[in-house]
């Protein structure tokens, strides 16, 4: 989530996080992580017009990265707030 912390990001952007501050990931799973994150209402897709009624999955994610952009909602700011007063920084 804190790659989404300060602007819209996509898959390509998001995996470098992931990989750098947690261990290294699949792709698969991260696209996975995205939608479910979605589907929880901690991340929201940028709307544009080219995807229709299409739903959202990791296998589209994937396919073309650039085309989807995702950005934390409300719910997940305060989610990541919460997670991240948790989160012992010092050495």
């Amino acid at each position: 989530m804190d790659a989404t912390a300060d602007d819209w990001e996509s898959l390509d952007q998001i995996q470098p996080v992931v990989d750098k501050w947690w261990k290294p990931t699949a792709r698969l799973v991260v696209a996975e992580e995205i939608v479910r994150l979605v589907r929880a209402g901690l991340f929201e897709e940028m709307p544009h017009q080219d995807r229709g009624d299409e739903e959202l999955s990791a296998a589209a994610i994937i396919s073309d990265p650039m085309r989807f952009w995702f950005g934390m909602t409300a719910k997940g700011r305060k989610r990541w707030e919460q997670e991240g007063a948790t989160i012992d920084l010092s050495d």
